[in-house]
């Protein structure tokens, strides 16, 4: 298989002995060329492998690596980290700034959780100070029960209280205190209900309530500082340890995955048997970095037979191997679009390369400005400054500037900017010639019209001959004068330069020749995606 289709690939069947089956999880780790197949459960005398015992400690480790990450505000990592110096330091000292962060991060939490109950203490205080009585008065008695709530007027509220005492505060929304002996506390209570009453929890405490507040509004103060204090130190870890955090979370992941690698193999009581899916082209790779830790390694490449089914694989269910691309360089951000799209299935051509050639193409003549192309290609390095160390983000940055060359191109072509036709329009005195070629053939006089475009956006006149005012056409040609066409291309297709696509061909545009030319392209990739 080659660039126009995915990469051919082989199954893989290794066998070895159980204690060197870690050893065989961390060289297929090493390789990066494996797909395993994850081990059903459904065959006699097998079951699934255990996980590394080291997995409980890692687990640990990385939750303790995210919760940190997850309280401290960190910078993009502008460059690939290497895993060594990253190692060395979550040997050394990181793992105890991690617990400097935990601690630090449980305080914020235990500070945020003694705000939150200051808040509502301070507003239960605030609606009961109307009452101007003590706090450790409004409850607390043997004989004498009290209710207190929101009440919606006066008199109601005393003549609930019968015999009893009712204090009143407060303007527009009164609260009441309404003390009665516990005999009578049945019929006091159902009494409120006539006064909307709505009770209220009082909280635990003694003396004034404005003093109380006080201290709250102290304490409150004093805990905001502790927390600014503590946000700051995290933002200076987060700084200086940032990127090494970051960097050991990715290391400790894949730790845990090499880890927990043998829940996905084969094993009995004293082998294991490993399958999954190679690279045909790395299969030599593969069975030789194996072969030091298994004592069977074969790789059989994966055919597909007419009416059949994959080489050596029988059943109504073929099992397919993995899609993935051939390896490429300046057409892989086109990747991104057969993603997009779906992958094709194994042995199928792969429209990746072909897409790198039309999808700017077809993108830069609907398109076709220059303007929104150097917008383009200046978004596309934006995001390679901000996000270039992301494989992902790499190649999405130069399928903008792909696109956004084609833009730039077409642009030109059309010579367009910024919406405006940029360029002066040339017209022949005899009025039914429209070419310049054709208009000095006849011994007519060429005149030029300036563009209406405002001139900030005629700029780029600069990079055209004469300022634009140039005219070449393939009307002008003869190479197809055997075929019987003087002058000028089969299939009534005509070029020019500059092509501008938005004026009628009558009036020297080529509107018309754009259509055309649109719909030749259009049945070309059609019949090509069916062939």
């Amino acid at each position: 298989m080659g660039k126009l289709t995915t990469q051919g690939m082989s199954r893989l069947t290794a066998a070895g002995t159980v204690p060197n089956l870690d050893n065989a999880i961390e060289a297929l780790a090493a390789l990066k060329a494996i797909h395993v197949v994850d081990y059903s459960g459904d065959e006699d005398g097998l079951k699934l492998g255990k996980p590394n015992p080291s997995s409980e400690g890692i687990g640990r480790n990385l939750n303790r690596y995210r919760s940190v990450i997850s309280q401290i505000t960190t910078s993009d990592i502008k460059v690939p980290l290497e895993a060594k110096p990253i190692r060395l330091k979550m040997a050394a000292d990181l793992p105890s700034l991690v617990d400097e962060m935990l601690t630090s991060s449980d305080r914020i939490d235990a500070i945020e959780a003694e705000q939150g109950a200051i808040a509502e203490e301070a507003s239960a205080l605030e609606t009961l100070k109307p009452l101007g009585i003590d706090l450790d008065l409004l409850s607390g008695y043997e004989g004498v029960t009290v209710f207190v709530g929101n009440v919606s007027g006066a008199p109601a509220t005393k003549k609930a209280a019968g015999d009893g005492i009712a204090i009143i505060g407060g303007d527009k929304k009164k609260v009441a205190a309404v003390f009665c002996r516990n005999e009578n506390a049945p019929t006091v209570q159902s009494a409120l209900d006539d006064a909307d009453f709505s009770s209220l929890t009082v909280p635990v405490g003694e003396g004034d309530i404005g003093a109380r507040l006080s201290d709250l509004t102290a304490r409150n103060q004093d805990l905001s500082n502790e927390m600014d204090d503590l946000q700051s130190e995290l933002d200076t870890w987060g700084e200086n340890n940032g990127a090494s955090l970051q960097g050991g979370v990715e290391l400790l992941e894949r730790d845990m995955a090499i880890a927990l690698g043998p829940v996905k193999v084969a094993t009995s009581e004293h082998t294991f048997v490993l399958d999954g899916w190679v690279e045909t082209s790395r299969s030599d790779e593969v069975k030789a970095a194996l072969s030091e830790t298994c004592l069977y390694v074969e790789t059989e490449p994966f055919k597909i037979t007419p009416g059949g089914g994959g080489h050596g694989h029988h059943g109504p269910e073929l099992e397919m191997p993995p899609i993935k691309f051939a390896d490429r360089h300046t057409s892989k951000p086109m990747e991104l679009i057969t993603d997009l799209m779906g992958r094709p299935s194994y042995g199928k051509v792969d429209p990746t390369l072909f897409m790198f050639f039309t999808y700017p193409l077809f993108f830069g003549l609907m398109l076709g400005d220059m303007a929104y192309g150097f917008m383009t290609m200046g978004v596309g390095y934006a995001l390679y400054r901000a996000k270039g160390h992301d494989e992902t983000m790499m190649l999405a940055a130069k399928f903008l500037g792909y696109i956004g060359l084609a833009t730039v191109f077409f642009g030109y072509l059309y010579g367009e900017f910024a919406g405006f036709e940029i360029l002066p329009h040339g017209s022949c005195d005899i009025g039914t010639i429209v070419s310049a070629h054709a208009c000095e053939a006849a011994h007519g006089q060429w005149h030029w019209t300036a563009s209406e475009a405002p001139a900030w956006a005629t700029w780029p006149t600069i990079f055209y001959p004469n300022g634009g005012e140039f005219h070449w056409s393939t009307s002008e040609l003869s190479f197809f004068a055997f075929a019987g066409i003087e002058h000028g291309l089969p299939f009534g297709a005509a070029f020019s330069y500059p092509f501008h696509r938005v004026t009628m061909a009558s009036v020297g545009g080529n509107l018309e020749d754009l259509i055309l030319l649109t719909i030749y392209l259009g049945v070309f990739h059609t019949l090509l995606g069916l062939a």
